[in-house]
Protein backbone atom coordinates (compact mmCIF):
# COMPACT_ATOMS: atom_id res chain seq x y z
CA UNK A 1 0.00 0.00 0.00
CA UNK A 2 1.09 3.24 -1.20
CA UNK A 3 2.42 5.70 1.40
CA UNK A 4 1.41 9.20 1.21
CA UNK A 5 2.38 12.66 2.69
CA UNK A 6 -1.46 14.33 3.58
CA UNK A 7 0.34 18.06 3.34
CA UNK A 8 0.76 17.25 -0.62
CA UNK A 9 -2.85 16.11 -1.43
CA UNK A 10 -4.63 18.88 0.98
CA UNK A 11 -5.16 22.68 -0.29
CA UNK A 12 -2.11 24.91 0.37
CA UNK A 13 -4.54 27.93 0.79
CA UNK A 14 -5.59 26.40 4.41
CA UNK A 15 -2.68 27.62 5.72
CA UNK A 16 -2.32 24.34 7.96
CA UNK A 17 0.78 21.38 8.67
CA UNK A 18 -0.48 18.21 9.40
CA UNK A 19 1.76 16.15 11.57
CA UNK A 20 0.21 12.75 11.75
CA UNK A 21 -2.55 10.25 10.83
CA UNK A 22 -4.85 8.55 13.46
CA UNK A 23 -7.34 6.30 11.78
CA UNK A 24 -9.03 5.76 8.53
CA UNK A 25 -12.11 4.24 7.46
CA UNK A 26 -13.89 2.19 4.98
CA UNK A 27 -14.76 5.70 3.21
CA UNK A 28 -11.33 7.03 2.76
CA UNK A 29 -11.82 9.97 5.51
CA UNK A 30 -9.03 10.19 7.24
CA UNK A 31 -8.63 11.86 10.99
CA UNK A 32 -5.35 13.93 11.05
CA UNK A 33 -3.89 16.16 13.19
CA UNK A 34 -1.75 19.41 13.48
CA UNK A 35 -0.04 21.28 15.93
CA UNK A 36 -3.04 22.74 17.50
CA UNK A 37 -6.12 21.41 15.87
CA UNK A 38 -7.51 17.87 14.26
CA UNK A 39 -9.19 17.50 11.02
CA UNK A 40 -11.48 14.94 9.28
CA UNK A 41 -9.86 14.42 5.69
CA UNK A 42 -12.80 13.63 3.06
CA UNK A 43 -11.01 12.37 0.04
CA UNK A 44 -13.07 14.44 -3.00
CA UNK A 45 -12.83 12.44 -6.94
CA UNK A 46 -11.05 13.97 -9.11
CA UNK A 47 -12.47 16.23 -11.97
CA UNK A 48 -11.64 13.59 -14.86
CA UNK A 49 -13.61 10.76 -13.10
CA UNK A 50 -16.63 12.55 -12.48
CA UNK A 51 -16.51 13.66 -16.72
CA UNK A 52 -15.83 9.92 -17.57
CA UNK A 53 -19.14 8.95 -15.58
CA UNK A 54 -21.15 11.99 -17.35
CA UNK A 55 -19.64 10.98 -20.52
CA UNK A 56 -20.85 7.27 -19.42
CA UNK A 57 -24.28 8.37 -18.59
CA UNK A 58 -24.67 9.72 -21.28
CA UNK A 59 -23.93 6.82 -23.72
CA UNK A 60 -26.07 4.74 -21.81
CA UNK A 61 -28.79 6.90 -22.21
CA UNK A 62 -28.18 7.58 -26.09
CA UNK A 63 -28.21 3.65 -26.46
CA UNK A 64 -31.48 3.07 -24.32
CA UNK A 65 -32.98 5.80 -26.27
CA UNK A 66 -32.11 3.83 -29.60
CA UNK A 67 -33.11 0.51 -27.83
CA UNK A 68 -36.78 1.77 -27.23
CA UNK A 69 -36.87 3.25 -30.62
CA UNK A 70 -36.06 -0.32 -32.38
CA UNK A 71 -38.70 -2.34 -29.90
CA UNK A 72 -41.72 -0.06 -29.41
Amino acid sequence: MPVYDLNNLTDPALGITLTSANAINDHGQTLANSLFSAYLLTPVPEPGTLALFGVALLGLGGWARGVRRRFC
